[in-house]
């Protein structure tokens, strides 16, 4: 059982040889003493053997000023016990010192970091996607701090090499990121440890020791067209699978990413020369994409948005209206393992990880084989060519994208539709 004891001890001040400052020595069962100044000096000789001496008033203030403290020490021991955090002492000293409103923690770090990255966007000095991938992360170290470590946040003092190990393999095995994917996490990660380090809240980084894993190439990520037409018509291992069938074949006929098709609703629809025209925002980069909506799109659109939406705050389903999402899909983490069964049940097996992303790479594949790379680029929404391939150019022009839009459909019409 954790234990905590506190005693005084005096040092002799550099100002006064006859002033004594006097400092805790925190000590708690299991961790080496800290001690901390406790900010009060007091005469020599009402220092005696680690007491406060003396019966005047000055030295009474003083003995209750000091055993105020001693016990918020103990309280906040009694506090880390009861939530079942590391009752480390530099953690305790840390959480009641009174320079800061709280200690400093990973999740405040990274909200931090969001709101300094948020002040550079605005001022043009950092790229739309910078503040979002640090909210991803954020989101993502909540989830694995709740479900792996079983507790609401994590000190800084707490965060070490083997917190940084363990994430990454909860990256790994439990929200299915690739290698290429776990490094750059890992980087970001080692992004906000370098902010603390800036502000000395932290002294080493603990990503800095943390070798980059292996990165495989990714491109080979796809289905092809035969595949494709195997998975429109899986078999579901239940209704709650029908939502993720269906999306990714609506992702992987418009190239959408699962952020940008969880956020697709109808107002996306636009009319023009008289047909129906999907538009969106990429989410990570910002740039529009306009892609004429074929049959199958047409009916998968159709279908999903006829289904209720449960509203959570009135706290039952109703109709959808133009703004709810078309495809009630679940969060990431739930939908690629979703997606993993949906594939094991039908026997459709690959040599690599099924997840979302995979269907926005079946669409720039099929799109590059067929029409090349230019084509691919500008209906995938990359910011620039060099996404795709190491050139340039220019994919925003919104009658040469209509045209691109409108040769895919006829080559999907002519493989999906009428075979």
């Amino acid at each position: 059982m954790s234990r905590i004891s506190t005693t005084l001890i005096a040092r002799k001040t550099s100002k006064n040889r006859d002033e004594l400052a006097v400092y805790f020595n925190v000590r708690v069962t299991g961790f080496n003493a800290h001690r901390i100044a406790s900010g009060i000096s007091v005469p020599a000789k009402n220092f005696t053997r680690g007491s406060i001496v003396g019966s005047g008033k000055q030295m009474v203030l003083v003995r209750k000023r000091l055993e105020s403290m001693i016990q918020k020490i103990e309280e906040a021991h009694y506090h880390f016990i009861e939530n079942k955090k590391v009752p480390d002492p530099r953690l305790l000293l840390q959480y009641i010192s009174n320079q800061t409103e709280e200690a400093i923690t990973i999740l405040k770090l990274a909200d931090l970091v969001i709101e300094l990255k948020e002040k550079e966007l605005k001022a043009g000095n950092c790229t739309y996607h910078l503040p979002e991938k640090f909210r991803t992360l954020k989101e993502q170290l909540e989830l694995f701090i709740t479900q792996e470590l079983v507790k609401n946040d994590l000190f800084l003092a707490e965060v070490n090499f083997n917190f940084v190990t363990k994430f990454r393999f909860y990256l790994q095995t439990s929200l299915y990121n690739s290698n290429v994917t776990v490094n750059k996490k890992m980087a970001n990660l080692g992004q906000l440890f370098k902010y603390a380090i800036k502000n000395d809240w932290m002294t080493k980084n603990p990503v800095t020791d943390l070798k980059k894993l292996e990165e495989e190439k990714t491109n080979n990520e796809f289905f092809t067209e035969e595949e494709l037409k195997q998975i429109m018509a899986f078999e579901l291992p239940n209704e709650t699978h029908e939502v993720i069938r269906d999306s990714f074949v609506f992702m992987a006929f418009t190239g959408m990413a699962i952020s940008d098709m969880k956020k697709f609703c109808y107002r996306d629809i636009i009319f023009k020369d008289g047909q129906e025209v999907l538009t969106y925002s990429r989410k990570k980069t910002g740039n529009t994409v306009h892609l004429p909506i074929n049959n199958i799109l047409a009916n998968l659109i159709n279908k999903h948005y006829s289904k209720p939406f449960y509203d959570k705050v009135i706290k039952r389903e109703r109709s959808k209206n133009d703004n709810d999402p078309v495809f009630s899909a679940p969060v990431e983490q739930v939908y690629n393992r979703k997606l993993k069964t949906l594939f094991e049940y039908n026997e459709l097996y690959k040599d690599f990880s099924i997840t979302a992303h995979c269907a926005r790479k079946t669409f720039g594949n099929m799109v590059h084989g067929k029409f090349g790379v230019n084509v691919a680029s500008q209906l995938l929404g990359h910011s620039s060519i060099a996404v795709t391939e190491k050139n340039y150019i220019d994919n925003h022009n919104l009658e040469l994208g209509m045209k691109r839009g409108h040769s895919l459909n006829e080559y999907i019409d002519q493989i999906f539709i009428n075979s």
